[in-house]
This record gives structure tokens, sequence and C-alpha cells, in this order.
């Protein structure tokens, strides 16, 4: 299985979300994971433009692709962001949406074009919106190099809530039944 799913495989990096190159990536897809977006948050409060081109149109043009290659499924990559500060705690998927950036107001906007595109045009569309994922080049101000770099300087770990929680993007392929919100794992909610 995992042989067939990498032959088919396809990843694009563009630097501009072009229409027609979505387009033409997209057709023949039968599951689209937008990952793509710009992320640092400092960047965002001065070139704001370049955060809405990226992660508002570059979000367009992919589910407008995805409604014309009629896909099974299109997971949109959002972010914890979106929340802002807790109102309350556990956060679930309730917790009201807070722009307290231009990034974080760009990705709520692309949520919210994902989510408008699902009721408006039937995309088969779920949002997942990660926190705290780590991999390379992971920033050292995030949970996960802040543990790690307690832990190496022999310190006491300080750590917020214990209560774990994961998401996988996985439930989000398998289920291509609905369309949902998928934010820290409480649960669902769907559009």
């Amino acid at each position: 299985m995992r042989r067939k799913v990498r032959e088919r495989w396809r990843s694009l990096r563009a630097t501009w979300p072009i229409r027609f190159q979505m387009t033409q990536v997209v057709s023949g897809c039968d599951v689209v994971f937008h990952l793509a977006a710009l992320i640092g948050i400092p960047y965002s409060y001065v070139a704001p433009a370049s955060y809405v081109q990226t992660n508002v149109l570059g979000t367009l043009n992919l589910a407008e692709a995805a409604v014309k290659a009629k896909v099974r499924r299109f997971i949109h990559t959002s972010t914890s962001e979106t929340y802002g500060t807790a109102q309350y705690t556990p956060m679930d998927e309730q917790h009201p949406l807070q722009a307290q950036s231009p990034y974080s107001a760009t990705k709520i906007s692309a949520d919210k074009l994902v989510e408008s595109f699902a009721c408006s045009f039937g995309l088969p569309a779920v949002t997942v919106r990660p926190f705290n994922t780590y991999g390379p080049r992971q920033s050292a101000r995030a949970v996960i190099p802040t543990i790690i770099s307690q832990a190496l300087n022999g310190k006491v770990i300080r750590l917020g809530a214990l209560d774990p929680c994961a998401i996988s993007p996985m439930p989000a392929i398998r289920r291509p039944d609905s369309s949902r919100q998928q934010g820290p794992g409480r649960g669902e909610t769907g559009w």
C-alpha cells in the first residue's frame, strides 16, 4: 500500500499561488494536503500583504482547483494561532477565533474560505489546527524545543497543562463522508 501511495504522490513547491499552476497540479489527485503558508508571525506585522497573497489567495486558488478536479478529500492545514489567547481551557473546536496578528487573520480567512467551499461547492474538506508541531528548523521558542533545552541544561522542566492531546490528519482522509474542523483533538465540529 505505501509503495503505491509513494508512486502516486506529487508535491509542489511554488513561490506564487498561481491559479493555472494549482489546476494542473491538482488534476487527477484524489486527496490534496494543503500545507502551504507563510508562518513567521513577527514578519506578518512587517509584510502583511505577502501573507494575504500566500495564505488567503493561495488557499482560494487551491480550493478552486480542488473543486474543478473533484478531489475525494481536501485537507487544509491551519494553526492553533487562529484561536488566539485561550478564553477557557482546555481549548476545543468551539473556542472563538481571534485574529491577534496579521498571520492569524490570514489563516482564519483561509479557514473560512475552505469552509465556504465545503458549504457552497461541496468541497469534501477538513481543516486541521495542530498545536505544537515539531520538526526540522523548528523555532526554539516552541514548546518541544523548550522542553528539550530545559532537559539538556539539567534544570527542572517547567510545563503548562499536562493533559496530553494528539492530532493527526489521517482521520481526515479516512472519513470522506463529512466536512469539519479538527482542532486540539477534543472533538469535531461539522459545518
